[in-house]
């Protein structure tokens, strides 16, 4: 149990379990479909707690801590998702990775 200030007493990783499930149920639900779209849209859901941000969401917002960021990362197109700030709050940067002709060739 948390012994901070202000949150005393709160369960230090109740959350964990009910993110993962509706987490793994909804990758699940889209299994053969999954994109990065997808992924975004799991990582911003609120479903757990009827639509809003709870500690207990896949997009946490509650007593013992929020989601900070969150990333996603295509190794086929060799890109990533940033989202700086709560996923439910913020958009998603496609950032490239680039090779340049050295580090291929090395490979």
């Amino acid at each position: 149990y948390w012994t901070v200030e202000g949150m005393a007493g709160l369960e230090y990783a109740a959350s964990t379990k009910p993110r993962f499930e509706v987490a793994d149920r909804l990758l699940r639900d889209s299994s053969g479909a999954i994109d990065v779209g997808t992924l975004q849209r799991i990582l911003r859901d609120h479903s757990y707690n009827d639509g809003v941000g709870s500690d207990s969401t896949v997009c946490c917002h509650g007593a013992s801590g929020s989601t900070l960021a969150s990333f996603i990362v295509d190794i086929a197109s060799r890109a990533m998702w940033v989202c700086e700030g709560a996923p439910c709050e913020c958009d998603y940067d496609e950032v490239p990775f680039r090779w340049n002709d050295e580090t291929t060739s090395s490979r």
